[in-house]
């Protein structure tokens, strides 16, 4: 098969070199929450089965994912928007007593008129580049 075979590669150097890339200990997570007056209850106008709870099944989903599937030491965000964005928790290392925390005050939010979805995002990415997240990171937008 190489009979008469000439080589043509021109490039000097052909040594192959390798960069070995190990994922983090853990992704860094951003909860950005809607509490704009779209996410209120209108239970007391619309009874069931059209009856819509958002808020309050927003805050069961946080509580939920916060106490069975978030580990101690997964640093995490949140932040809440509806006008304008507020910066819950900056990123932080959760431990119990931040999970606590994180759970007591989400379950404080209430809604509030209008809603900004370009500034939650940008705050949500604010937050993860002021925990010195520069590539990667999850943004979780409930």
């Amino acid at each position: 098969d190489f009979v008469g075979y000439k080589p043509n590669n021109n490039i000097p150097d052909r040594r192959t070199s390798f960069q070995i890339l190990r994922p983090a200990a853990s992704s860094s997570f951003v909860m950005v929450l809607d509490t704009s007056n779209s996410m209120r209850d209108n239970c007391k106008n619309h009874p069931t089965p059209n009856c819509q709870v958002r808020l309050k099944r927003m805050k069961q989903s946080v509580t939920r994912w916060l106490t069975y599937d978030v580990d101690n030491g997964v640093p995490l965000g949140v932040v809440h928007f509806n006008s304008k964005p507020t910066t819950l928790l900056p990123l932080t290392v959760i431990d119990d007593k931040v999970r606590e925390d994180t759970i007591n005050k989400v379950g404080k939010l209430t809604t509030a008129i209008n809603t900004c979805l370009g500034s939650a995002l940008r705050r949500g990415l604010k937050v993860l580049s002021d925990g010195n997240v520069k590539h990667g990171g999850v943004m979780i937008f409930l």
